[in-house]
């Protein structure tokens, strides 16, 4: 059995964009928000991070991942 998830790229292009061009936009622009920016960053590493762990759980048990893109 497959259990689709989303492809680990997907989790790394949105981190490369917030933290190389929004941080530096918003602390320009509206630095009352980058603290909320931080926090969408720390979201989506911890998210890849469960996600990570959980493949390993469900490749333990059998359980083949696929990665999707959309």
């Amino acid at each position: 059995m497959f259990v689709p998830t989303p492809a680990h790229i997907l989790y790394k292009t949105l981190l490369t964009l917030l933290e190389r061009i929004t941080v530096d936009a918003v602390s320009k622009r509206d630095p009352e928000s980058l603290a909320e920016v931080h926090e969408i960053i720390r979201s989506l590493r911890k998210a890849l991070s469960l996600q990570k762990s959980l493949e390993a759980r469900w490749e333990s048990k059998g359980l083949m991942v696929d990665h999707r893109w959309s």
